[in-house]
């Protein structure tokens, strides 16, 4: 293609993004020694308020041996710090019988030259005892976790089609610092700014209840291509940050 364009010829090439994974690509890093590999594409949760299911497709797993020559070869250039990335990274795998995120995280670790290993984002839905033994048993991952909670408040939850209450996530935190000591220092939360009292109040309660150490609370902006509205579903004014 590129010997065609430089010859002068149109080149048109646009492979489908609901489907195509795009392997064997030279890419340019910036960030050492960090090097940011991508893991898997797309989402199925189709949050309310959330377009990347529309523009991004469903998910996509990459195949592990793919990830793992990734990281070797950023190993070999020097770098020591892994962030693995994907829309919903607990999910890899089950999309094409591909091995699970904890199995794939371990495999990782066994990279020689990799000395640390952090992943983004994970949903609550997915999240469950395997990583977190896995993050507490594996001494290169990180205890750092992002895992947004967006609201405190189970009606909210809902109608944002989250998929879990307060109650279920915050059984997940108790593991979480139960299982690994450091994390709540390194826990970084994403959450939804709500303007109704009530659901502010819930939203706080449930913060505090938490016990993290960071809280990243950002406005937001409707977007159109979602499913829905968030204002017209709900009695109360509700802003949300929309996560894409």
């Amino acid at each position: 293609l590129l010997e065609k364009a430089l010859e002068g010829e149109k080149v048109v090439d646009a492979p489908d993004e609901e489907t195509a994974i795009c392997e064997d690509m030279t890419y340019v890093r910036d960030g050492f020694p960090v090097a940011k590999i991508p893991i898997m594409y797309g989402c199925n949760n189709f949050c309310t308020y959330c377009i990347v299911p529309y523009v991004r497709g469903r998910e996509r797993s990459r195949n592990h041996e793919n990830i793992l020559e990734e990281v070797k070869q950023v190993a070999s250039e020097g770098y020591k710090e892994i962030m693995l990335l994907g829309t919903n990274v607990n999910s890899y795998g089950g999309d094409n019988g591909e091995m699970t995120f904890p199995k794939l995280l371990k495999e990782v670790a066994k990279v020689e030259g990799i000395e640390r290993i952090r992943f983004m984002t994970s949903h609550p839905k997915d999240f469950g005892d395997k990583l977190i033994d896995t993050m507490a048993t594996c001494s290169k991952v990180c205890h750092q976790l992002h895992l947004p909670f967006q609201a405190g408040n189970d009606r909210v939850l809902s109608e944002m089609n989250r998929k879990y209450t307060k109650e279920e996530y915050l059984e997940k935190i108790t593991s979480i610092l139960s299982d690994i000591k450091e994390t709540q220092r390194d826990k970084i939360l994403s959450a939804a700014q709500m303007v109704s009292e009530t659901i502010k109040r819930d939203g706080i309660i449930y913060i505090f209840g938490c016990g993290h150490s960071h809280l990243v609370a950002l406005d937001c902006f409707y977007r159109a291509g979602g499913l829905a509205n968030v204002s017209a579903m709900l009695d109360t004014d509700l802003m949300l940050h929309n996560g894409a």
